[in-house]
């Protein structure tokens, strides 16, 4: 982009109110045209939306591959009842991006923020400002009440990112507490009784 270069001028602002109406007017057209014209690319941009649900393969609209986003996406996430889930992701870049291969790396942020996972995604296109892909989770590598970060990135450079929490199931809740009772009633020693002589 070419940029040329500006004198610096003290500018007196008119406070007369067609002025100021004028002016109202040109930022509310400014912002209208604006809010049309926003590519899903640019809303999300260095952002990853998850989601345990597939992503449709096309939209109808800009607006509508938008607002479909903003409601897919995850910061919490739940096993299922066997403890395995597919969790799919779309990543947006701030600008367009070449590359034959981006790398996916998970760090466990309650763990001291340990680097749990590294996979490398194929783009579908050599260059791209949105990346999709999905991975596979398990609850005895992917600890539940656990928060992490994803992360794309090529090299050393971070694209995207975003944070989530896996938190525990209705499910393991519930098995959680009967063996923490059971526990209990293992370790109780029951003063009551007699010694036998």
């Amino acid at each position: 982009m070419n940029h040329t270069a500006q004198t610096t001028r003290a500018l007196r602002i008119p406070t007369s109110g067609h002025f100021l109406g004028l002016v109202m007017g040109m930022l509310l057209l400014l912002l209208a045209s604006t809010g049309v014209a926003r590519k899903p690319a640019d809303v999300f941009q260095r952002k990853i939306i998850i989601s345990t649900k597939a992503f449709p393969s096309s939209f109808k609209s800009d607006k509508a591959f938008i607002r479909y986003m903003k409601r897919a996406n995850k910061k919490r996430l739940v096993y299922p009842k066997s403890n395995q889930m597919t969790v799919r992701f779309m990543a947006f870049f701030s600008k367009p991006i070449q590359a034959t291969e981006f790398t996916a790396l998970l760090y466990d942020l309650t763990d001291k923020g340990r680097l749990v996972a590294t996979v490398p995604v194929s783009p579908n296109q050599r260059v791209t400002r949105i990346l999709a892909s999905a991975f596979d989770f398990e609850v005895s590598e992917f600890p539940e009440e656990h928060q992490y970060r994803l992360m794309i990135a090529i090299g050393n450079r971070a694209l995207a990112q975003t944070r989530f929490t896996i938190k525990e199931s209705a499910t393991n809740r519930a098995k959680r507490r009967q063996r923490a009772r059971a526990r209990k009633k293992g370790s109780t020693v029951d003063f009551t009784r007699k010694r036998k002589r």
